[in-house]
């Protein structure tokens, strides 16, 4: 029970029916009202006197003012602005796209894509829109418009991902996701988690929470020597789940941050469920690095960024939780979306800047236009050219160090592709802080943007392609590096061999 101490003169907020059947009793106090009276309701009755939000609520809206609101939100859509030339969006790809397409530096080459995207011109535009929107008419846009135009762009992302809207909620970031998801895991002290050496540092931190608060084992298994084969992979993982389970849950990379490279996720996916264990795939750089099939993969857990390489604004994300699961994933923030189910209760965390989902919408508006080829849309020709720069801009560099990339492997590699550097002169050793060294040095003495890291013992670069990068620019890169490379070691004389003696 909830005391309720309610003054006679607000009854006509409340329905009359219910005070009448539920009141449980008239308790005299001297914090009493001046009718004398207090009352007493059971909690799971009391009467939803929110101010509005009237979309997360069953009911509210009729359809005729669903269909007032919609042609609201396309009118607003209709007015945002995407490029001109969609039809070559694809074929125009170049440098002139950092500054016109993009918001980029146009003095810098930037070839660290992957780390925190590079937000399109028209996004932000749309976002500004959106706010504006906003800011004209607060009340009645976060009370109606706001959750119902959330509504309309997780069901446009949904049908791209091969889900279910009802599945599908939006969050700020992967990060975000990823905590809700292990931390909603129901474990106990005799659990098992699975994860390996390359998931993600943060969602590592997460996983030492969640064996801090229950207990659970956590097992990690080594992948780095079968990257570049997916059958091995998945055996040794197969390998792990047998002889080790059971596992609660496994936590499996899309794309693992650090090698740039693609994971075998269905097939993973199929061998834990196999077993009875959950999985959860952080995807957080896949979303318009590769194509997503929710439906076909398996996962029973899944998000990935939007600002990445979707090139959405940025604190744009989505989780996929499958349904029978849903139940144990609440969001942090309880607000006015509670009891309403998974889609409801994460569409809304009180008042907040959603121009940044909204403008998702344009996003997919300009993605999933048709390619001018015929052979899909246009993020399918973004998806095959950045692959197919990326690889070429990496074998350059690999050719002009003598070195080679991390994997010989094409196919695991999608828009990001890692190269081994050379010996390098300067304080730019095999380690965390080597790396960062030559990032800061790249970037002031050169003006490049890139990502280093130190993998098995090596220094090694992670390069992206986007549509604002082209083959010279790692050429850029490669040169910049030749000038920094040590004096190769003198091989030592030979000894001289002593005459035999007679």
């Amino acid at each position: 029970l909830i005391l309720s101490h309610v003054s006679l003169e607000n009854l006509k907020y409340f329905n009359p029916v219910i005070i009448s059947e539920h009141i449980k009793a008239v308790i005299p106090g001297p914090d009493m009202d001046k009718s004398g009276q207090s009352f007493v309701f059971p909690l799971d009755v009391l009467p939803d006197v929110s101010h509005g939000l009237a979309m997360l609520t069953p009911g509210m809206l009729s359809p005729a003012d669903e269909q007032e609101i919609l042609k609201e939100l396309e009118a607003v859509e209709a007015q945002l602005p995407v490029p001109d030339d969609l039809d070559n969006f694809v074929t125009n790809a170049g440098s002139a796209y950092k500054d016109t397409l993009f918001q980029l530096d146009p003095t810098l080459t930037h070839l660290n894509h992957g780390s925190f995207g590079a937000t399109l011109r028209c996004v932000s535009q749309a976002s500004q829109k959106w706010q504006a929107v906003a800011e004209s008419n607060a009340t009645m846009f976060f009370d109606t418009r706001c959750p119902y135009a959330v509504r309309r762009v997780v069901s446009q992302l949904a049908d791209y991902i091969g889900a279910e809207a009802s599945d599908v909620a939006l969050v700020p970031n992967a990060t975000t996701a990823m905590s809700q998801l292990v931390a909603s895991l129901p474990l106990t002290a005799s659990d098992r988690l699975l994860i390996t050496t390359h998931t993600y540092g943060a969602v590592k931190k997460c996983v030492a929470e969640a064996r801090r608060r229950s207990g659970c084992e956590v097992l990690c298994v080594d992948i780095f020597d079968v990257l570049a084969d997916p059958d091995q992979y998945v055996s040794r993982v197969a390998s792990v789940l047998e002889r080790c389970g059971p596992f609660a849950a496994a936590i499996f990379d899309h794309v693992i941050s650090e090698t740039g490279t693609v994971s075998p996720v269905a097939e993973l996916a199929a061998a834990c469920r196999q077993r009875g264990c959950r999985v959860i795939i952080d995807g957080a750089h896949a979303l318009g690095q590769l194509p997503i099939d929710l439906g076909r993969l398996g996962a029973d857990y899944y998000c990935s960024n939007a600002h990445k390489w979707l090139c959405a604004d940025k604190g744009v994300a989505f989780m996929y939780v499958r349904k029978c699961y849903q139940a144990e994933v609440r969001p942090l923030v309880v607000s006015h979306g509670a009891p309403y189910g998974f889609v409801k209760e994460f569409a809304w965390s009180g008042t907040n800047n959603y121009s940044g989902y909204l403008s998702l919408s344009t996003v997919l508006r300009l993605f999933l236009h048709p390619s001018a080829d015929g052979s899909g849309r246009v993020v399918d020709a973004a998806m095959r050219r950045n692959h197919d720069v990326v690889l070429l801009g990496a074998k350059l560099c690999a050719r002009e160090w003598g070195t080679g990339l991390l994997c010989d492997n094409d196919d695991v590699f999608g828009s990001m592709a890692t190269v081994r550097l050379p010996p390098l002169a300067g304080p730019f050793d095999a380690s965390g802080s080597g790396g960062l060294r030559l990032r800061a040095r790249l970037c002031d003495g050169h003006r490049l943007v890139t990502m280093p890291v130190c993998l098995g013992g090596q220094l090694y670069v992670r390069l992206s392609c986007q549509l604002y990068n082209e083959l010279a620019d790692y050429q850029r890169l490669a040169d910049a590096v030749n000038q920094l490379r040590r004096a190769p070691t003198p091989s030592p004389e030979p000894e001289p061999v002593p005459l035999t003696q007679h």
